[in-house]
């Protein structure tokens, strides 16, 4: 199973607690999002081990591990390649959620709902890196077509809080498809 599916899965879940349990959703939103994460950095832990396996049973690779290498060598490669992307877009999640906040405490909760910066977070964490930069540019058309909706229906401030999981599990399809793997 790819971690494309296991981020569709964990988005799909969301999403349809999001429309069905919205009470259940609000109270755990954050544990949530700490389990999402748990599964996503066991899973790159677990391909880190299987990527060492790889090389220790490979022909020339072998010599790519201790004693012949330094284990930096090893673990700068795993970093690079399998965790650090992950890394990098969990702390890119936290980032873009504590602007949210403070912008919306600032200008007296006028943009978002309480739990909003934690929905964003979580589709943020789950898009990956480089995908969130994908899904952050996806929202942003989405976000601005239905404000142009609700302009023209004279309906007030466009809500976002219903655009956000599904924005999220958009890009990852049109990124796993529609995106070739080189550029990425």
């Amino acid at each position: 199973m790819s971690i494309e599916s296991i981020t569709l899965i964990f988005l799909g879940i969301a999403w349809g607690a999001q429309i069905f349990l919205r009470s259940f959703f609000i109270r755990y939103i954050k544990a949530y999002f700490l389990c999402s994460a748990a599964i996503i950095f066991s899973t790159t832990l677990y391909w880190s081990y299987f990527q060492y396996d790889i090389w220790d049973n490979g022909g020339f690779t072998k010599f790519l591990l201790p004693p012949h290498r330094s284990i930096w060598y090893f673990l700068s490669y795993v970093f690079v390649r399998i965790i650090g992307p992950w890394f990098f877009s969990f702390c890119a999640a936290f980032f873009i959620k504590k602007v949210m906040e403070f912008y919306n405490r600032r200008f007296g909760e006028r943009f978002f709902e309480a739990q909003e910066p934690w929905i964003v977070c979580l589709a943020i964490f789950l898009t990956g890196y480089p995908g969130f930069f994908f899904y952050l540019v996806l929202v942003v058309f989405l976000a601005l077509i239905l404000a142009i909706i609700y302009i023209v229906l004279s309906r007030g401030r466009a809500p976002l809080y219903h655009l956000w999981l599904p924005g999220a599990i958009l890009a990852i399809i049109l990124k796993s498809y529609f995106v070739p793997q080189s550029v990425l």
